[in-house]
């Protein structure tokens, strides 16, 4: 593999890994964790769904005789090379981003777990009702689409900001990450960001709880509820939620400082019912490191 790792070659492990994903998770999920894996921090948009749909390959047990397995082989890579090669993938255009500098993301294992294809069955079902009935767009699928759009707006301003005014940003965060967000809009305007993208998260919860509400499913649970709320009185946390398609598996929290990722800690490991997962976030995804040749 190329150790520089082009766009092409990013693309081409990105097509076959998510359409492994796509088969093994038993065709549902946005494959969100396939694309940070190998673009790493970004603003996800998922590929259609239909178009892997429409492409099935045969199998060496779906094709019976040896003759049969043989020539199925033949074809079937062919046809799988030109699927993987398609310019109907939209994989190519990922916008990449990051966590300005100072900011920490960490994700909190819970003691509990989550039927995913069935939680993600219904909301299928429940989106699939209302389109029929043309209510679609003015339902709260549209106006978590809209708040996610003005989130990930203010996020990329405020990394705009980070870069731009470096030495107002880091004093700013330095006296927010010890405050709680009701006291962030009266430290300028890194602190109006702060508090904007704060506010607007807390609107996107809301959304998902309604939206859990309205399918019969626990996106944001009560108990996870209870926790993120809990969380979120903790000076210099910005950010805390339920990561993926909601449920009782994880949590995760974005911080402002180190110190206060220290006092996130100290709560779960008081909750006793939240472990810390050891990851962070990474700008860069898939890498090729090359192995030192050593003498025989």
């Amino acid at each position: 593999m190329d150790p520089d790792l082009t766009q092409a070659t990013r693309r081409l492990v990105h097509n076959v890994a998510q359409y492994a994903h796509y088969k093994a998770q038993g065709k549902i999920g946005s494959g969100f964790d396939v694309s940070a894996a190998v673009y790493g921090s970004q603003v996800f948009k998922r590929f259609r769904p239909q178009f892997l749909a429409s492409h099935q390959f045969v199998t060496s047990t779906e094709a019976g005789s040896t003759e049969n397995c043989v020539s199925s082989h033949v074809e079937g890579a062919q046809a799988f090379r030109a699927f993987i090669h398609s310019d109907q993938w939209n994989s190519g255009s990922v916008e990449t981003t990051w966590l300005p500098p100072g900011l920490q993301l960490m994700l909190g294992d819970v003691r509990g777990g989550t039927k995913t294809p069935l939680l993600v069955a219904k909301v299928t079902a429940w989106m699939s009702h209302l389109q029929e009935q043309g209510l679609l767009d003015t339902s709260v699928w549209q106006v978590l689409a809209d708040a996610n759009k003005r989130f990930v707006a203010l996020f990329q301003r405020l990394c705009q900001i980070a870069q731009e005014q470096a030495d107002n940003y880091r004093l700013q965060r330095a006296i927010c990450s010890e405050l709680t967000p009701t006291k962030w809009r009266n430290e300028g305007e890194i602190g109006e960001m702060f508090a904007q993208l704060h506010d607007t998260f807390l609107g996107i919860r809301k959304g998902l709880k309604q939206m859990g509400a309205e399918t019969g499913t626990d996106i944001e649970p009560d108990s996870q509820t209870q926790l993120l709320n809990k969380l979120l009185e903790i000076p210099g946390v910005l950010l805390a939620g339920v990561p993926g398609a909601g449920g009782m598996d994880a949590l995760f929290v974005i911080t402002l400082s180190e110190a206060a990722s220290g006092r996130v800690k100290d709560e779960w490991e008081k909750s006793g019912v939240v472990s810390p997962v050891m990851l962070q976030q990474d700008d860069t995804g898939l890498t090729c490191s090359t192995t030192p040749s050593h003498p025989h």
